[in-house]
């Protein structure tokens, strides 16, 4: 990433990371709409989606592809946090995928992606599911990562949460000790305000 901002320059380089955040939250928020029925309810507010062409195209290979799967839906943009780990968050959709309750983030690129480059997605999807069971006594045990490129492959990532949590108990304490939070007896910080965007 840095030898290519050094070869496009910082001005070139700070263009793409915008154009492709706001296409980014474009194709989320059609996303959101789409699963709340905005298209059927209010199709005049559903009409300035269309106007974003690229976006609105990224957004029906989704809907094609994936989000045809979702059912059930629990949540969409809900606020939540966890006794036990300490943190909070905003997940984007916590509902059933294919007849399985699950955490589900949307996501675009600009290529395709790796479980790799995923991994702090995952770990927060976990973070996600153990904040929402504390909330409400449901249990979700899967993570769903769903992408779109730019050139409109959908990838699909399907996780257990059980294979991240270590990691978000060694993501919180790391958060912790780079902050310097006091603990209490439980090792846990008394509280880290983490904000939604955070990888814990």
């Amino acid at each position: 990433m840095w030898e290519w901002r050094k070869r496009v320059g910082a001005d070139v380089a700070n263009y793409v990371a915008r154009t492709a955040a706001a296409r980014g939250t474009k194709v989320h928020h059609m996303c959101e709409d789409y699963l709340n029925n905005v298209h059927v309810d209010w199709p005049e507010k559903w009409k300035e989606h269309e106007r974003h062409f690229l976006a609105h195209c990224l957004f029906n290979q989704l809907k094609e592809k994936a989000l045809c799967n979702i059912n059930n839906i629990y949540a969409q943009e809900a606020g939540l946090y966890s006794d036990k780990y300490q943190v909070a968050g905003r997940v984007d959709c916590i509902a059933e995928y294919k007849e399985k309750l699950s955490i589900i983030d949307f996501k675009t690129s600009t290529k395709e992606r790796t479980d790799d480059w995923n991994e702090n997605y995952y770990i927060q999807g976990a973070a996600y599911a153990e904040m929402f069971g504390e909330r409400t006594g449901l249990i979700v045990d899967q993570v769903v990562i769903l992408v779109v490129t730019e050139d409109g492959t959908v990838q699909e990532f399907v996780k257990s949460k059980h294979d991240y949590l270590g990691f978000l108990s060694e993501a919180v304490q790391d958060w912790r000790k780079e902050n310097e939070i006091p603990t209490d007896g439980n090792n846990y910080p008394d509280w880290i305000d983490v904000p939604a965007n955070s990888t814990i």
